[in-house]
């Protein structure tokens, strides 16, 4: 199982759920973190939604700060978020 980390400015793009399913599936991975985010929302619960993993953990982007996002599979991971 491997993790896939992304500092990705571009992710209200077309093609960005696309991108990810992609590198993901040439990678083997089935944990997902997103760096910097700046998307929170509806919007960002719809691209989550879209990339089709079903574990999340997300700590909403605030002012200039970008948020993190955490995305697993959760058939592959087991995961206790102690604090967002």
């Amino acid at each position: 199982m491997n993790v896939t980390s992304w500092n990705y400015r571009g992710m209200t793009s077309k093609g960005f759920n696309t991108l990810m399913k992609d590198t993901m599936k040439q990678n083997n991975s089935s944990f997902l973190i997103l760096l910097e985010t700046h998307t929170s929302g509806e919007k960002a619960r719809s691209i989550i939604r879209r990339i089709g993993l079903k574990g999340c953990c997300v700590e909403e982007a605030s002012g200039h700060w970008g948020g993190i996002w955490c995305l697993w599979d959760t058939n592959n991971w087991s995961v206790t978020v102690k604090r967002s």
